[in-house]
């Protein structure tokens, strides 16, 4: 299996890739933003900006996945407020560019979802908890 993963150098995509190296012997590439890798890594990855529609587009059509994992996040919660533009491209954006890269190639596309609209103050949120009050008025 040949897996594309976004923001894979981030704690959920890391873990998305090994266990599909380690359980599934998937071929994965993910896309990065800055980071570089200390020693060699067991899967293939380039700095790829979201925002750009055609890189995003030739990295997966190059690489031919059988299913990509979307989870790449800007993760600086005060620039996407400040930055609303930018977030949008980034997330809006580069999500529409994902899917359409999908479904051209007949491939499925798994999206994963920010925390971000809880504050913490509750547990075991769910896909159909409502979010926090503070973090609905700060949006």
């Amino acid at each position: 299996m040949r897996l594309f993963v976004t923001g894979g150098t981030g704690f959920v995509g890391s873990n998305i890739i090994r266990v599909a190296r380690e359980k599934h012997s998937a071929e994965v590439f993910t896309t990065t933003n800055r980071w570089q890798p200390d020693e060699a890594v067991d899967f293939q990855h380039a700095q790829v900006d979201m925002g750009d529609r055609d890189a995003l587009l030739r990295v997966v059509r190059d690489f031919q996945p059988d299913a990509i994992v979307h989870n790449a996040i800007l993760n600086d919660f005060p620039r996407i407020h400040r930055e609303r533009k930018l977030a949008w491209r980034l997330y809006v954006d580069a999500t529409r560019t994902l899917v359409d890269a999908a479904n051209e190639l007949g491939i499925k596309i798994v999206l994963v979802s920010t925390d971000w609209v809880f504050d913490g103050t509750q547990s075991g949120a769910d896909e159909i908890t409502p979010p926090t009050q503070a973090i609905t008025t700060a949006c």
